[in-house]
């Protein structure tokens, strides 16, 4: 009997050493011989880089007063998924042509309404289509985006939600000139893409649009 129980506990003392061997064999392995594989594949996916758009540089005055600089603007993007969800098709349709109008003419405002609402109902390959209304929506300023938000929640309270109803705005700069045409020929202009035309928006393009930089971080 007790040569029974020692030849037992001799198999199980055996097993254990063997597990014993192989988990330090593996761990020896995957901290050694595949570390820094595994580490760089760890490291992507726990590093996110973002490209840090520059500041283009303002031009200002003998008296340091600004004549041209960047300015904060927006663009309004949309969910047709999420507007039809809460059937909101008609009222975003009216409420972003009675903002976005770029005149006041009453054809002008109907034209906006009917291109937003063929925008909304047009059938998209996609789940959740994001689209922007062009160029009407496009790089708008401060004063026309507070009144965007404005009706988005005058929508969340028709629609019964505190969540989103599709209405997005999405942050970006445009260029800005405080004076209006005041020296418009010597100043020039840069687009809303942001590429410099004639004068000294053009001239000192290179010193003037900066360089991008990026934030690394983990998360």
């Amino acid at each position: 009997m007790s040569k029974k129980i020692k030849l037992r506990s001799l198999l199980i003392g055996g097993l254990f050493t063997l597990l014993f061997v192989a988990l330090v064999g593996r761990l020896y392995w995957v901290q050694v011989v595949d570390g820094a594989e595994l580490l760089a594949a760890a490291q992507k996916k726990w590093e996110a880089e973002e490209v840090l758009r520059p500041i283009r540089g303002a031009i200002v005055d003998r008296n340091d007063k600004v004549l041209a600089e960047d300015a904060p603007a927006y663009t309004v993007a949309l969910n047709p998924t999420l507007i039809k969800k809460y059937h909101l098709e008609n009222a975003v349709s009216k409420g972003l042509a009675a903002i976005l109008k770029t005149s006041d003419d009453p054809t002008s405002i109907a034209a906006l309404e009917d291109k937003i609402s063929s925008r909304l109902n047009k059938t998209y390959t996609t789940v959740n289509p994001q689209i922007e209304i062009r160029n009407e929506g496009w790089k708008i300023d401060v004063e026309v985006a507070d009144q965007v938000k404005q009706l988005v929640e005058q929508l969340k309270l028709q629609a019964g939600t505190t969540g989103s109803i599709g209405i997005y705005l999405m942050k970006e700069q445009k260029r800005f000139y405080p004076g209006g045409k005041l020296a418009a020929h010597l100043l020039g202009y840069s687009d809303k893409e942001g590429n410099p035309k004639l004068g000294l928006e053009s001239r000192f393009d290179s010193v003037m649009k900066g360089t991008p930089g990026s934030l690394t971080y983990e998360k």
